[in-house]
Formats: structure tokens, sequence, C-alpha cells
């Protein structure tokens, strides 16, 4: 272990991990693994007192530590996957310039986060989007855009060979694409050829469009995409621009898009629920079933953890539950599927099933899963790393399914649960789990 307590960012502190300042220079412990109980499990929270306020003492509890020794990392906060992006660094500088009352040249021009989300969740085939976010960049190789970059002769449109071929030239005031939006049932707030920016125009269609603004965008993109490619075959294939007929097929291919897309969201899927039946389901011979809970409350920061053990009978093998500190429900699910691999080999059970109702949590412990999450990386590592030498089974059940282990994690939680067993198992639990048989 080599973070270092006063030097080293480690404390989750509100926005930022921030170094501490030692508070008197007398022998103190340096590095953070001497804050650790013997064993290296729990936080030793008389050290802890001794040195921090109660507000830092909080924070570091809440910190999960590895129990199987996982090296240290560098952790980015400002990714779920704690690895460093350009697209997070960006929105870091964002956020900080802005805060500081500054202005940062944005790859999104300055349009709202509110239109981009309704942009990008627009119903058009997603190269239409794609295009849309080009088109109002600036980012389509049109005539002016190739003349700047000395790839064109002149940066004349080549149809009427009157204005330079901007993006507002292409789309709105070049005499064949004026004639589509006079024809294409969309009455627009502004005449279309005073149009002078498109990510303006967008700006007032959302004021003028209201609640329609986003099915009315669909088709206006549509036509957008249809007029660039009619465009393209000007310049590449000689052909005359058709604004009728152009309308008649943007509206079809758009018809067809939303039907499509409307039938398959109508259509019942098969979903991870109707592959797990309503109800528990005993685990096979000779194999036992861990089903794992954890219950968090954020507005008193308590937390607890449960695990069922049942075998192929149904019978209860074991039962774990505890209080815990961590940061969230996450952690806190993740902490109850870690006891459950560990007392799956402690019982040296190596075929075992680990069932959580949490999907997340299930996802990142897939083999095949490429994502993390850093808050709760170093359970995961040791959930991994408990699992080497076995052939545990994560998976996923919903809440109903999992009533027996969050009924556990609930009541511990707020204390109303004090030891039980098998052989002391309460009536209202005792119930749950004939239920389930």
């Amino acid at each position: 272990m080599s973070i270092n307590i006063w030097e080293d960012n480690w404390v989750r502190n509100g926005e930022a991990f921030c170094p501490l300042t030692a508070p008197y220079p007398t022998p103190l412990p340096t590095k953070v693994c001497e804050l650790f109980c013997e064993g290296g499990r729990r936080w030793d929270g008389a050290i802890l007192n001794s040195l921090f306020n109660p507000h830092l003492c909080s924070l570091i509890c809440s910190t999960p530590i590895s129990w199987t020794g996982c090296a240290d990392k560098l952790i980015w906060r400002h990714s779920s996957s704690g690895v460093y992006s350009v697209n997070s660094g960006y929105l870091l500088a964002s956020c900080l310039t802005k805060d500081h009352g500054g202005s940062l040249p944005s790859s999104s021009y300055n349009l709202p986060p509110t239109i981009w989300k309704l942009i990008w969740r627009l119903k058009v085939p997603p190269r239409v989007k794609h295009f849309l976010w080009r088109a109002i960049r600036n980012a389509l190789a049109t005539k002016e855009n190739l003349f700047s970059r000395k790839c064109a002769r002149n940066p004349l449109c080549d149809y009427c060979g009157t204005e330079v071929e901007s993006i507002e030239h292409i789309f709105f005031r070049c005499e064949w694409t004026n004639e589509v939006w006079g024809n294409c049932g969309i009455f627009f707030p502004d005449r279309i050829r005073s149009i002078v920016s498109l990510k303006q125009w967008i700006l007032s269609l959302h004021s003028a469009f209201g609640s329609s603004f986003s099915e009315k965008l669909g088709i206006i993109a549509q036509l957008c995409w249809a007029i660039w490619k009619q465009r393209n075959d000007r310049i590449f294939s000689n052909t005359h621009p058709d604004p009728i007929r152009l309308i008649r097929q943007a509206l079809r291919v758009h018809g067809e898009f939303l039907a499509a897309a409307y039938s398959k969201a109508n259509v019942p899927a098969r979903t991870i629920e109707e592959r797990n039946d309503q109800t528990w389901q005993r685990p096979p011979n000779d194999r036992w079933k861990f089903n794992c809970d954890g219950a968090y409350n954020p507005s008193d920061k308590s937390a607890a953890f449960a695990v069922l053990v049942r075998n192929s009978d149904g019978a209860v093998v074991d039962i774990n539950h505890g209080r815990i500190k961590v940061s969230s429900a996450l952690a806190a699910k993740a902490w109850a599927v870690r006891i459950a691999v560990a007392m799956a080999v402690a019982w040296g059970k190596k075929e075992t099933i680990i069932e959580s109702d949490c999907k997340v949590l299930v996802d990142l412990l897939q083999p095949d899963h490429a994502n993390t999450n850093w808050t709760i990386q170093a359970i995961i590592d040791d959930i991994v790393s408990l699992s080497d030498n076995a052939n545990f089974v994560f998976s996923w059940c919903n809440r109903k399914v999992n009533s027996c282990a969050h009924w556990i994690a609930s009541n511990s939680r707020i204390g109303l649960l004090s030891f039980i067993s098998p052989c002391n198992i309460p009536s209202k639990l005792c119930s749950l789990i004939r239920m389930d048989i």
C-alpha cells in the first residue's frame, strides 16, 4: 500500500478528492493502510477519530477497502469507469469555466443541453442524427469549407453559381431547396430564405413548435438529409434536383422508419424478467443458491447487507446480515455479493449460484463485461479474486424473487434484526420463504 495520507488525493470530499493536511507535527501514520484494523478489512475508527473531524471520518469509513490486497490504482472520478477520456476532460473544463464566469469554445456550438438531448432522441435513423449534428457544427464538406481548406477552386454553389455554398445556402437559400420547404407541409415562423444560422433557426423552432418540436424536427432532419444527398448527386452524377420527388421520398422513408420503430417497441420482448420466473427457483441438485441484497438510506447514510443461503430442497442453510458504512445503494449490494462469495469459498462450494436484483452489478460481474465502476471497483476486484478457483454463476432476478434477502437487509439497516440463523428465523421471514417454495 503506497497511498500517502497527507499528500495523495484519496479522500472523496464533495466534488473532489482532496489531500489532507497533517493537524500537528508529531509522529503520525503516513500510509492509508495504517488506518486499517488488524487484518485490513475495516477502518480503525479509533485512529480516524483521533486524526480527523467527524465529516472526514464518515467519508473515509464509507470508502470500500479491498479484502484481497488488490494493488492501488489511479482513478479519474469524472467518468464512471474511472479512466480518463478526452470527453470527460472537456466536460470538466467546461463546468469549471462556467463556474468562474468564463467561456469555452464548444463543439456543440452553444446549443442548450436540452436541445441536444432532444436532437439525439429524434425518431430518425442514427445516420440522420449524426448528419444533423455535423451540419450544426458546420462540419459538412460544403464548397465554402472546402475552399477555405484549399480543396476547391471557388466557394460558389454549383447549382446557382450566385452565392457561396454555405450550410445555410444549401438548405435554405438556394432556389431549388427553397421550393422543398415551401411544399413540405410544415408552417415555419420565419421566411426560409432569411435564415442566417442553422443553430439559431433550430432554437427559434423550439420556441415556436413547443411540444411538437421533436416530431417536426425529425421530418426536417430527414428532408435536410435528402437535400444533402440530392446536392451530392448533382455534383457527382450531374442529375437535376426534383424538389417534389425529394419530398415524397423523404417523407416515405421517414414514415417507414417510424412504423418500424413503433412496431418494434410494441412487440413483447424476451426480457430478462421473462427468462426468470416470478418466483424463486431452487438451484440444481448439490448446488446452493446465495440470494444477496443491500439496503441504503441516503438521508442518514445507514446501510446494511443480507445474504440468504438455500440448498436444492429450498431449505435455509445459512443467513448473514449486518450494518455497514458505504456511500451508495450499489456499494451496499456489491458488499452483499462479496460476503456471499466469501461464504461460498468458506463452505467449499465451488459450484454456486449467486443471485442479486441489481442488474448493473450483475452485468459488471460477467466475464465478458468490459465496463467498470470505480466507486465499487475495490469490491468488484475482491469478488473476482475470490472467484478465481471456483465456478460461480452471478445471475439477476427481480425484486419480487429476491424479497427474502431484501426483507433481511431492510430490517437490518433500521436495527430491527438481532442475531438470526437457520434455527432462529423471524415469523415474517418464514412466511416469505414458504411463499418462495
